[in-house]
């Protein structure tokens, strides 16, 4: 490595060094700064990486620190919900029928809904007083939900999704996170009208926006 550095530039070395030896893929992630974004890949790619920059996403935030924000938030969700009985906890069986379905899973899915579920942070909305569970030919839709995104199953039936429904679903994890002292976190899309505005009417504020950036070793072209 002592002799390499003495032949080249020190970044590119330690970039040729670790990326010829040990990694093919590396992650920038909740990068703020556009400007930083577009460094990033102007250089990446004049060094002949493979670059793919996930479009920005906004992050909203509920302060339960401020007692009567919390208060007023507290009063708006249970508004929205106004004691719907067709809101349900979900169970750890409808856990694998959602990682079954949901088509943007990853490999750590199951145990993210298995914790939501585990900490009363997963909810479903029964149609017809009748629970969707595993079974797929029923009337019902399942909504999984955890801090930062919804997750919607809709059944063989193919049935549309009510927004009033989702608002509720969210509403009641919302007012979950808060009565066991979690700080409610939301990021959506910011190109996302519709889920931008469902957000900002259950209280969340704007915090800020970021973006990941995937770095992939495509071929070494660094220039000694």
């Amino acid at each position: 490595m002592d002799e390499l550095l003495k032949k080249t530039n020190q970044i590119n070395a330690i970039l040729n060094h670790h990326f010829s030896n040990e990694i093919d893929t590396f992650y920038f992630g909740d990068i703020e700064n556009p400007i930083l974004v577009k460094f990033i890949e102007e250089y990446f790619h004049e060094c002949g990486f493979e670059i793919k920059t996930v479009p920005f996403y906004n992050h909203f935030i509920i302060d339960i620190n401020d007692i009567d924000n919390k208060i007023k938030i507290i009063s708006k969700l249970n508004s929205i919900i106004s004691n719907d009985d067709n809101i349900v906890p979900l169970s750890k069986s409808d856990a694998y029928f959602i990682n079954d379905n949901y088509k943007y899973k990853t490999e750590f899915s199951i145990n993210e809904i298995f914790w939501a579920i585990e900490n009363g942070l997963a909810f479903g909305y029964k149609i017809n007083n009748d629970n969707n569970n595993n079974n797929k030919n029923n009337n019902g839709v399942n909504i999984v939900v955890d801090e930062n995104e919804e997750k919607k199953i809709n059944n063989s039936n193919n049935l549309s999704l009510d927004v009033k429904v989702l608002l509720k679903v969210k509403a009641k994890l919302t007012l979950s996170s808060i009565e066991n002292n979690i700080i409610p976190l939301c990021s959506v899309a910011y190109d996302n009208t519709p889920s931008n505005s469902l957000i900002e009417k259950l209280g969340f504020k704007y915090s800020y926006s970021v973006t990941t950036m995937i770095i992939s070793k495509n071929k070494i072209n660094f220039i000694y």
